[in-house]
């Protein structure tokens, strides 16, 4: 094969939450950072979560050095840092990993039921941008397919697992197991969505904060809740008796001068990538901050349910596997009979014998690899 699939990133696995910030892509410029690898590349996508960001690709094979210098330009970081903190994988490898990130197995809430529409997110920026081939579209497709599989036909879906569900896992358990009293929530996307979801009628009060006023009413009328704008935040943030946030702010909303606590300690979780609290609010006496990287699931799946995912997973990279070498056979093939016709020789019986040991030699070389 001519063109290799490649993955280079960083993980919550491979680098801390203080330089996966740093190196963080926001989505308004997605497509435009997309396009400009796409002229450098060929197929390209970008898989930019709260947990990771990694560039997928097929192109023509590279060293794992010239794949940096490419992560490095697209995220605007030194040679040196990501050489450090990012990871590469190529080929069989490559296509595996995307495969068990689909399927929840990578993340850092195993089983994360948020992965797979990032996943398709991803694919549909890339298609917006026009940077996915045939191979990243079978890849991502196969991706999708394997991460339903594993939520259809295993346990790991039998307990609700994200970032959201663990935020109010957490606050509860600060809160001795009751979620009561005044819960502020700080954003109002995708993400504070699950979480007020997730909150449900617990809250004696909630209260919704945004930059965006009409969202935030929106969200905090299905809960008879309370919205509010972030120029109010001190205000409400004095009153709470928890908060958590996820805006896709650039820069802190929260910083140590708004908290002058009086009253009970206050309990904030940031789900923010990068983080929406400023990292000094945790020394603030009274308060307790929990941030992505500390935010440990309450439980994980079963061995035996590990196994069973692991196991679809191989099976649906052998599928995609089996269709890129009969692509790259009926390639090899077509070009095997262009030459014959060429040559005017293939209306021969011996030729025609010739070309059928070419054909079959092909299929069996890749039927091999």
């Amino acid at each position: 094969m001519s063109a290799e699939i490649a993955i280079v990133g960083v993980t919550h696995k491979t680098a801390p939450l203080s330089v996966r910030e740093r190196m963080g892509v926001g989505s308004e410029c997605l497509e435009t950072r997309l396009e400009r690898l796409r002229s450098e590349v060929g197929e390209c996508a970008i898989l930019n979560t709260c947990g990771r960001l990694e560039m997928i690709l097929v192109a023509p094979p590279r060293d794992g050095e010239r794949w940096i210098e490419h992560f490095a330009k697209l995220t605007s970081s030194s040679t040196s840092l990501v050489r450090r903190y990012a990871r590469v994988k190529t080929g069989r490898g490559a296509a595996r990993h995307l495969l068990t990130v689909a399927a929840g197995l990578d993340s850092q809430i195993t089983g994360d039921e948020q992965i797979v529409p990032q996943i398709r997110s991803a694919f549909r920026y890339a298609q917006a941008a026009g940077s996915i081939g045939p191979v990243l579209s079978a890849l991502f497709r196969a991706a999708i397919h394997t991460g339903k599989r594993v939520r259809r036909e295993t346990a790991i879906s039998q307990v609700t697992r994200s970032f959201a569900h663990e935020a109010v896992e957490h606050v509860q358990r600060t809160l001795d197991g009751d979620a009561a009293g005044t819960i502020l929530v700080i954003g109002s996307g995708n993400l504070a969505q699950s979480v007020v979801t997730a909150l449900g009628r617990r809250p004696e009060h909630l209260v919704i904060a945004s930059r965006y006023p009409r969202r935030a009413r929106e969200l905090a009328g299905r809960f008879n809740g309370t919205a509010t704008t972030l120029d109010r935040l001190s205000d409400w943030l004095n009153r709470a008796n928890a908060v958590i946030t996820c805006t896709s702010s650039h820069r802190p909303v929260v910083i140590p001068g708004m908290i002058q606590r009086a009253g009970p300690d206050l309990t904030i979780v940031d789900l923010g990538m990068p983080r929406n609290v400023s990292p000094d609010v945790g020394r603030i006496g009274r308060v307790r901050l929990c941030s992505l990287d500390r935010l440990v699931p309450a439980d994980v799946p079963a061995p035996d349910v590990l196994v069973a995912a692991r196991d679809i997973v191989t099976e649906e990279l052998n599928r995609f596997l089996a269709w890129r070498r009969g692509r790259a056979a009926a390639a090899k093939i077509a070009e095997a009979v262009r030459l014959a016709e060429k040559q005017g020789i293939r209306g021969s019986r011996m030729s025609k014998k010739a070309l059928h040991r070419v054909i079959k030699r092909i299929r069996s070389t890749e039927e091999a690899a």
